[in-house]
């Protein structure tokens, strides 16, 4: 089987959705700002629909087991799509919840579901040097976002902004859905959930993912745009080291020096300093989201792998939304250090579990 072309194809899609999710990051406070909608419901509206749909990845991930995983990942970039582009036409909140929910079901179906194509097509032995050259593709793809971002807010209007932010999603479509060739084998089962067929090397995997998570997102509010540049090149050719150490190995480590970069943030005293732990912490981060997401791959078996990795994602994304609402009470009624403390000890929590996880 000739790799090259669904490796391209996986490093167009994830360039392109790094790409149209950072114009979101810029679009979103001016749009916001420009509606007068308040912050307690927007925050309402985000927590409310990103809990619900975090927890379905499991029972996505399920579906794409019995009815293929293609069709699923697609349907959830027409959504994306979609929903991106109706934003600038909106002008009650409560039609921004309902396309906000359309847009965040839609990245759910593709979430919960790229990871198990990606194992499906690239067999285990060649699996991390494939995702280090996807994860390149992460912090690059966010690096042009932001410079993209910049640009479309300076010459274009934000209804123009959301047009293009929705316009590379829908690029992403057509490369995936034509591109892609897929022989997946599906298995008509019933809807059953039973954790019996979960390895305990598969489980404690997953929670490592949840545990960085909260780690992660308590620790990590903004990037340097030299952090993406470092974290790219690293990535590029971690894929061969990260086998001559062991995947698990790996897991472990950094999720270490991850912590010790975190607990770092807390006394650093000057922007120099803050650049390189700013650093440290985004590139030990992505190296960690590689061979942990091997090791994840590795772990499941394939005929469950859909609803497996569903279960993985369902645990991140938890991790994903606790972490900063943890770091916020913890800066509120504590202190600063103390969220960083906290993170750190989430980092080593997850080491430990990884070592148990080899």
């Amino acid at each position: 089987m000739n790799l090259k072309r669904p490796l391209l194809i996986f490093l167009s899609l994830t360039v392109l959705l790094q790409i149209s999710d950072r114009l979101l990051f810029v679009l979103f406070p001016n749009y916001l700002i420009d509606k007068n909608f308040s912050a307690t419901a927007i925050g309402a509206i985000f927590s409310a629909a990103a809990l619900v749909l975090v927890l379905s990845r499991f029972f996505v991930g399920k579906i794409s087991d019995i009815h293929g995983r293609k069709k699923i990942l697609s349907l959830g970039l027409l959504l994306q799509s979609f929903a991106i582009a109706l934003f600038p036409f909106l002008a009650r909140i409560w039609e921004f919840a309902i396309v906000k929910s359309v847009n965040e079901l839609g990245i759910t179906l593709e979430g919960s579901v790229e990871d198990a194509i990606v194992a499906d097509t690239f067999r285990k032995k060649i699996r991390a040097k494939i995702l280090s050259k996807i994860g390149t593709a992460y912090p690059i793809g966010r690096a042009l976002g932001a410079l993209i971002g910049i640009g479309v807010t300076a010459y274009l209007s934000v209804t123009q902004g959301f047009l293009v932010a929705s316009g590379f999603v829908f690029l992403a479509l057509i490369v995936f859905a034509v591109g892609f060739r897929s022989k997946e084998t599906t298995h008509y089962r019933g809807l059953k959930f039973s954790f019996k067929h979960y390895s305990r090397r598969f489980r404690a995997i997953a929670l490592v993912g949840l545990l960085l998570g909260i780690s992660f997102g308590a620790a990590y509010f903004t990037l340097l745009l030299a952090s993406y540049v470092v974290s790219s090149a690293l990535a590029w050719h971690s894929g061969r080291w990260i086998d001559k150490i062991g995947r698990g190995n790996v897991v472990v480590i950094f999720s270490l020096i991850f912590s010790l970069f975190t607990v770092a943030y807390a006394l650093a005293a000057n922007f120099l300093t803050l650049a390189i732990i700013m650093l440290g912490i985004t590139a030990s981060f992505y190296i960690w989201r590689i061979a942990f997401k091997t090791v994840l791959m590795d772990s499941t078996t394939r005929r469950f792998r859909g609803e497996q990795i569903g279960f993985g994602k369902m645990l991140s994304g938890i991790g994903d939304m606790v972490g900063p609402l943890l770091g916020g009470l913890l800066i509120d009624f504590v202190s600063l250090p103390a969220a960083f403390a906290v993170a750190g000890a989430f980092g080593v929590a997850a080491a430990v579990i990884a070592v148990y996880a080899r």
